[in-house]
């Protein structure tokens, strides 16, 4: 009895989110998020069985912040479009400071000498 219960796969566990917003989420960036929608998935679905996929598409969109799965789709292809242009940001932000510390570092080690 015991190992027919632990012998159940990871794609059994995926199952439960349907495969519209599957498609959205990248399994390594997005792990906290498939996470909390298959934990919230599954519960539905235990609750009420026949909730068919499009109720639940929208049940998870509605579980982060959004009226429906329209919304949250967009909101996420926005979110992944700006994110090249933040990083660049950063990029040019550490060169900066790292630049300005070496200016300093140079400027100490003239001073000692």
């Amino acid at each position: 009895m015991l190992s027919t219960r632990s012998n159940f796969s990871y794609a059994a566990l995926g199952d439960e989110i349907p495969a519209v917003i599957r498609a959205e989420l990248n399994a390594d960036i997005d792990r906290d998020v498939l996470a909390r929608m298959r934990d919230l998935a599954r519960r539905k679905r235990i609750l009420r069985p026949a909730t068919t996929d499009e109720e639940m598409v929208d049940y998870l969109a509605l579980a982060e912040n959004f009226q429906n799965f329209a919304q949250w789709q967009k909101a996420r292809r926005r979110e992944s479009e700006s994110s090249p242009t933040a990083s660049a940001a950063w990029i040019v932000a550490t060169v900066a400071i790292v630049g300005l510390l070496t200016a300093m570092l140079a400027v100490g080690i003239a001073i000692a000498v």
